[in-house]
């Protein structure tokens, strides 16, 4: 019996180490999981864009309870990812996808000082590249898109979407992840 409550003693010790590093790691891969979700679907619409003859746009966008975003043809500003209805009728739906709030990745377009910030862009079919439109204070764009996705500011990555349409991932400054310095 002595035994026994010894044995169960050790494992409850282990499980308690071993909980919070297992939870990390949970994190950590479903941070991956999105991140390489985000580049599949841009992939993806750069491909749509091709195969249509048609601009596709990728919008993004985040409330109290997700951070989302929609693939669609149509008009700028023709669907929402948060919005009750996605599509208008300026637009039509390719693919949303929703991250809830309580899986704690978040998906974020960080506003780029003395640029602007834009929450949508568009890929050209002609050449598979992207156009961002300038934002509401008329500021010019920068040479690529970025989106963000992280758990917290030490565990983050970001997708740079250059001007030829092709996102890569790298690690934003202070980023404790596993790829290239941005």
């Amino acid at each position: 019996m002595i035994e026994l409550l010894v044995v169960v003693a050790v494992t409850a010790i282990l499980a308690m180490v071993a909980a919070p590093s297992f939870n990390e790691f949970i994190l950590k891969q479903r941070l991956k999981g999105v991140t390489n979700q985000i580049v599949t679907d841009l992939q993806f619409a750069r491909a749509e864009a091709a195969s249509r003859n048609l601009p596709v746009w990728v919008r993004f966008g985040a409330n109290a309870n997700v951070s989302c975003y929609t693939i669609f043809v149509g008009t700028a500003n023709g669907c929402s990812c948060t919005a009750p209805t996605t599509c208008t009728a300026n637009g039509t739906e390719v693919r949303t996808v929703s991250t809830p709030v309580n899986r704690k990745v978040r998906i974020l377009i960080p506003t780029v000082p003395n640029v602007g910030h834009s929450l949508q862009f568009e890929y050209d079919p002609t050449n598979g590249g992207i156009r961002i439109r300038p934002t509401d204070d008329g500021l010019p764009q920068g040479d690529q898109f970025n989106i963000d996705t992280q758990i917290d500011e030490v565990r983050r990555y970001r997708i740079e979407v250059k001007t030829s349409g092709r996102p890569g991932i790298c690690k934003p400054t202070g980023s404790t992840m596993d790829a290239a310095a941005c």
